[in-house]
């Protein structure tokens, strides 16, 4: 009987129960600048006066004087979305000869979607991670005592001080994963969670859950999400960099923004992501499958004096 080597006996193929993507698991965008539905690709939205409501109004009255006339004024604000949309075209002879698990139209469907998130991602982090949106005394800029300095930063003062100081209370810390990754274990933070020792001892490190009950808070939230950067790559990959950069903000967000309500920020969204599908017959020899997803959608903040940024704080 001849003998036949493993390699002579068995021809490689695909397996069908894995293959390997690279994706952002963790994008916050949403939960940072809620989706509000509108019907309009432009249009207005009114504005209580903020001074009008946190006047103390001289409410004293006396038999037979005439009561105290007060009022409040409205004022407008406006929105316009913007397009965006990606494509790509899938070949026909690429839809024939793709082996399991592949699925060509599956696959070019998930990316689109994926870099349209990314993208999106990106443009909030822009947006809230900068100070020209924010009212005037309601950023704070590091040259020294950042909170990756453990013997001199005051992170937890820091905080403790700038929560106080917006027209309404933020409920919400965002920050990026590099900022939280130095936060979490510096002194005053983790002394803090653990203030009879134990972990703050043995250099232990916070979690968003203690940090938000410290600064009673609701939440704290941390953007993970990354894209291809100008960092020094590692063994040949392509570097990578953080969407949410050295930056931290303390936000009022309302998750449901509706009538007489406040929030930091929205996204006016026009035209949820919307995947769409037709056949290119002149594009290749058997023709193409086009596919592409689009949305429209405005990122805007609605209330300056709600927010208070930290820039460089690392």
């Amino acid at each position: 009987m001849p003998e036949f080597a493993p390699s002579q006996v068995h021809v490689n193929q695909p397996l069908s129960n894995i293959s390997l993507q690279y994706k952002n698991y963790e994008y916050i965008a949403e939960k940072v600048l809620p989706w509000i539905d509108v019907d309009k690709r432009s249009n207005v939205y009114f504005v209580y006066t903020r001074d009008d409501t946190f006047r103390i109004s001289d409410d004293r009255a006396a038999p037979r004087a005439k009561i105290n006339n007060i009022q409040f004024n409205i004022t407008t604000q406006n929105y316009s979305v913007k397009d965006y949309a990606l494509s790509d075209l899938v070949p026909k002879e690429t839809m024939d000869n793709a082996d399991a698990p592949l699925d060509p139209l599956i696959d070019t469907t998930e990316h689109i979607t994926d870099q349209l998130l990314l993208a999106h991602e990106a443009r909030v982090a822009g947006v809230v991670f900068n100070s020209a949106n924010y009212f005037a005394g309601l950023t704070k800029t590091y040259a020294s005592l950042r909170w990756s300095d453990k013997v001199n930063g005051t992170p937890l003062d820091d905080l403790l001080l700038a929560i106080d100081q917006p027209a309404v209370r933020p409920n919400t810390f965002v920050l990026g994963r590099d900022v939280w990754r130095f936060l979490r274990s510096h002194p005053q933070i983790v002394g803090s969670c653990f203030p009879l020792g134990g972990n703050s001892a043995k250099g232990g490190v916070a979690s968003l859950e203690a940090l938000a009950q410290i600064l009673d808070i609701d939440q704290v939230i941390v953007g993970r999400a990354v894209f291809t950067g100008a960092a020094q790559p590692l063994a040949g990959a392509t570097p990578l960099s953080p969407v949410w950069g050295n930056f931290a903000s303390l936000l009022y967000v309302n998750p449901n923004p509706g009538i007489r309500q406040i929030t930091y920020g929205a996204s006016f969204v026009e035209t949820r992501p919307t995947t769409r599908t037709w056949d290119e017959n002149s594009a290749g020899p058997k023709g193409s499958t086009a596919i592409a997803t689009n949305w429209a959608a405005d990122n805007q903040v609605i209330a300056k004096d709600v927010g208070y940024l930290f820039v460089t704080p690392i």
